[in-house]
């Protein structure tokens, strides 16, 4: 495998990322951070590193499978490495924003930040902000469910945060927020699996428990109705710091507004009343982060306090500008 890899691999500057994981086959596997060499980086000289994860048999073949697709918000799969029946996927290094500011030593000290670390340290996401992230992981994941796939660990701590592409085309432009500068991704496809028949029985435990549905603790219905019912779950934790299963319904009600607790309660519902597709959720979001936003292109929008979508905000700030508007009037006649 090292014959394989030092062609194209730095293998000097090869470092274990975290501690050797044992999967369910009993094996342990690694993961490793790791340089191109200079030849293979002309195209983004400062984009060298890449992550090395030792992966089995069953994994490699969803590997090889998630190479074949892209997506701005899901972490890239560059293919998969096989020597003496060893599996090695060659994924996309996610880096940290470069315009945060990381008081904190441990984040200092970070290459990656997850959605967790961020909420931890900054503090929640706003309604409108944690709306387009929510979107964001709903369009990596129907990437990830046009091959049939589930993901199965929708979590914060499987979420990225990082600096946002500037080719990518931005619809929430006019929108003030931390999206304008960070996107997220979806990273940690190792429990991810093939949409099954609603009434299969799952095998094994997995996801993450906060953030798991229920169908896949009690072992059955692993469809993509799972990454839902963990979208709402991450939602919630955008908004409040914690998942619906850790708050109660009144601490939830304090922190969300009616209509984002609806999306929430819908995402988590029994199987039978949830979302039925990611694309129906998606539809839903957009709608009311429509609802809740300023229009485009609308000039008053630039101005401080009209920014923002709150009624109550811009009527205050309209006032005053026209009451300054016709003091100004009145001392020039």
């Amino acid at each position: 495998m090292q014959k394989t890899l030092q062609e194209y691999i730095d293998l000097d500057f090869l470092d274990e990322l975290s501690a050797p994981k044992q999967k369910k086959d009993g094996n342990f596997y690694s993961i490793y951070t790791a340089e191109l060499q200079p030849e293979y980086a002309s195209l983004a000289a400062d984009r060298t590193s890449i992550i090395l994860k030792e992966i089995s048999p069953e994994q490699a073949a969803i590997y090889e499978k998630l190479s074949t697709v892209w997506n701005p918000y899901t972490e890239a799969v560059f293919g998969v490495v096989s020597a003496d029946n060893q599996f090695i996927s060659i994924n996309e290094f996610i880096r940290k924003p470069v315009c945060l500011k990381y008081s904190s030593r441990r984040l200092a000290e970070k290459r990656s930040l997850s959605l967790e670390d961020y909420i931890n340290e900054y503090g929640c996401l706003s309604e409108t902000e944690a709306l387009i992230f929510l979107i964001q992981l709903c369009i990596g994941l129907e990437s990830i469910a046009s091959l049939s796939f589930v993901h199965g660990d929708v979590a914060p701590q499987n979420i990225l945060l990082t600096d946002r592409l500037s080719m990518l085309t931005d619809p929430y432009r006019h929108i003030c927020g931390l999206h304008q500068k960070i996107c997220c991704k979806m990273i940690d496809f190792d429990i991810t699996s093939r949409f099954k028949n609603e009434n299969h029985m799952v095998t094994v435990i997995a996801g993450t428990n906060p953030y798991a549905a229920p169908e896949i603790l009690d072992f059955k219905n692993p469809t993509d109705r799972v990454d839902i019912y963990s979208l709402g779950c991450v939602l919630a934790f955008m908004i409040a710091g914690k998942s619906p299963k850790q708050i109660s319904p009144e601490a939830l009600r304090r922190k969300c507004s009616k209509k984002i607790r609806r999306i929430i309660f819908k995402c988590t519902a029994d199987y039978s009343k949830r979302y039925k597709k990611l694309s129906a959720l998606r539809r839903d979001l957009e709608k009311l982060l429509a609802s809740t936003a300023p229009p485009k292109n609308l000039p008053l929008s630039h101005i401080p306090g009209l920014r923002t979508a709150t009624p109550l905000k811009a009527t205050i700030i309209s006032a005053l500008c026209g009451f300054l508007i016709l003091l100004l009037a009145s001392l020039f006649h």
